[in-house]
């Protein structure tokens, strides 16, 4: 009887509130919903298949460095930031994680699959938001992110080694690289420098787009002596 009346109730609310493709707003068929993307725009995300280089964005095959060999970390992003992968994550900012997580947890473990991906004994951080951000929006992102990709990859997640002292502008609000490096300079702090000094780490965002954040955060942590560093993303602009 219960699910009887939890399958009415959903028929209901779809009359009143049809389903919508997340990117197009085509009407979704049933057989969609769950995807929140209708067929066409789920076929048009691509997931790599290899790691890539922090400083020209070349694929690594064999996620080995072939050209900056002095760059201080790799770059894995499961797929490219546009089209329907950037509603998708605009939806997981803005809107909350619990309807999207299966689709984009498919996303991560097809790019582990893709790249041959491993990180063995490696930590799994991810980039912290600001304690008032944090409060306004109620979750990060990039901390949900790190739940998945460290049960994907079979690691442990440290939430609160990497910190966020400074109340930075948005990133994308900053035009170029130069005002994001500055907006950025100086925000985290490690709070227990021995639990990071010599350890392997995975650093986890949402996006990379010019490289700023992710650049800062890796200097954080370098800074306390981590050793290698791989950062983790969903997508990535270049």
């Amino acid at each position: 009887m219960r699910q009887t009346l939890t399958d009415i109730k959903e028929i209901f609310l779809d009359l009143l509130f049809p389903p919508r493709c997340l990117h197009c707003g085509t009407g979704l068929e049933k057989s969609e919903k769950e995807s929140w993307l209708c067929f066409s725009c789920e076929n048009n995300i691509i997931i790599h298949t290899t790691l890539f280089c922090s400083v020209c964005g070349a694929r690594l095959p064999e996620n080995r460095k072939i050209c900056h060999k002095n760059s201080a970390y790799l770059l894995a992003a499961a797929t490219k930031y546009d089209g329907p992968v950037r509603s998708v994550i605009r939806q997981l900012k803005y809107r909350g994680w619990p309807s999207l997580s299966l689709k984009i947890r498919r996303y991560l473990e097809k790019y582990v699959k893709n790249s041959g991906l491993t990180a063995n004994n490696h930590l799994v951080i991810p980039i912290p938001l600001h304690p008032s951000r944090l409060k306004e929006r109620g979750f990060n992102q990039a901390e949900l992110l790190a739940v998945e990709i460290a049960d994907i990859l079979g690691l442990k997640m440290e939430p609160g080694i990497l910190s966020r002292t400074k109340k930075t502008e948005a990133q994308a609000e900053q035009k170029d690289y130069d005002k994001r490096k500055i907006n950025i300079a100086g925000a985290f702090e490690i709070k227990n420098p021995k639990l990071i000094a010599g350890k392997n780490i995975v650093l986890v965002d949402d996006v990379f787009t010019s490289g700023a954040t992710m650049n800062e955060a890796v200097r954080t942590l370098k800074s306390a002596e981590a050793k290698k560093i791989i950062t983790f993303v969903l997508a990535k602009t270049r």
